[in-house]
């Protein structure tokens, strides 16, 4: 956080946010469809109906 004055963390999400959709990500039947794709928390937590912001 020594630089959060010099970044825009408006759309950062909270660690168990981040960790929410991880763990519904790692329980999706289908998980090898996302291979070696770049992934964004906030879209994933939207396809699973996670809140990650809290």
């Amino acid at each position: 956080m020594q630089f959060a004055e010099h970044l825009d963390l408006a759309d950062s999400q909270s660690p168990q946010g981040v960790g929410r959709v991880v763990a519904a990500l790692a329980s999706d039947a289908r998980v090898m469809a996302f291979t070696g794709q770049s992934l964004h928390v906030a879209e994933l937590a939207r396809r699973y109906g996670v809140d990650i912001f809290t």
